[in-house]
């Protein structure tokens, strides 16, 4: 999830929210991110770390949620919380300016959906030509296929039958 605006600043100073992030080599890995701290290269982030599931993630269909209140935001799978992050923290990075105020920013403000495929960058290795499309392309699974999205307020009444 991306700043609807950037408040604090260029990216990642406004945050980002990654709920669900996977390598498509590593079918049962999967992560979740905050990045938060200050305008790149001032940025840092912290989340959950490579965790491991029970089975592969591309042979079925798998439920990955956020739930943000005003006192933190919770990432689970099919139902599972595996990292919770507090918004009492304070989330400068502590190099370069500090965009921050107050605790919890910058948390504080909407964000919107980003549903992608991403090939590409460090997060495959040490540089931004760690992974490639004739690596992607041996894949098992190189999709991504989507049943649902749900978005529910915070104090509704979801309806899990819709």
């Amino acid at each position: 999830m991306m700043p609807r605006d950037s408040v604090y600043g260029g990216w990642a100073a406004s945050g980002e929210i990654d709920i669900f992030e996977g390598r498509g080599q590593n079918n049962r890995e999967y992560q979740s991110t905050l990045h938060y701290g200050g305008s790149w290269p001032n940025n840092v982030y912290r989340g959950s770390g490579e965790r491991t599931y029970n089975q592969d993630l591309t042979t079925g269909f798998h439920t990955y949620s956020c739930t943000w209140t005003p006192q933190q935001i919770s990432f689970a799978i099919d139902g599972n919380t595996f990292y919770t992050r507090s918004l009492s923290d304070n989330f400068y990075s502590g190099r370069g300016a500090n965009p921050y105020t107050k605790a919890g920013q910058p948390f504080d403000q909407p964000f919107y959906y980003i549903i992608n495929v991403a090939v590409g960058g460090g997060f495959f290795g040490g540089n931004a030509n760690a992974l490639n499309r004739d690596i992607a392309s041996k894949w098992a699974s190189p999709s991504m296929e989507v049943d649902w999205v749900r978005v529910y307020q915070l104090g509704a009444n979801p309806n899990p039958n819709p």
